[in-house]
């Protein structure tokens, strides 16, 4: 898709990136990438509104996820 798009168009990669794809993404020729940087929160029992209707888990952002995943990104900038 890179190649195909010739330096006419932003190829953005998004779904399933980590802090852990970035630098091969970037070295596959990717301008930019999109990451919902979560983690999976489980049901808390003890917590007044933790949880859903079903029990089950769902997906919240996780500052720790976004700082390592910047921190990856600046640093495959760095390596182009």
């Amino acid at each position: 898709m890179v190649e195909a798009a010739g330096g006419r168009l932003q190829i953005m990669a998004g779904g399933g990136v980590t802090a852990g794809t970035v630098a091969d993404l970037a070295a596959a020729g990717v301008d930019a990438v999109h990451a919902s940087a979560s983690r999976r929160q489980e049901p808390d029992a003890g917590a007044p509104l933790g949880g859903t209707s079903d029990g089950g888990s769902w997906l919240t952002a996780d500052l720790d996820v976004a700082r390592a995943f910047v921190a990856a990104a600046r640093t495959a900038r760095a390596a182009r």
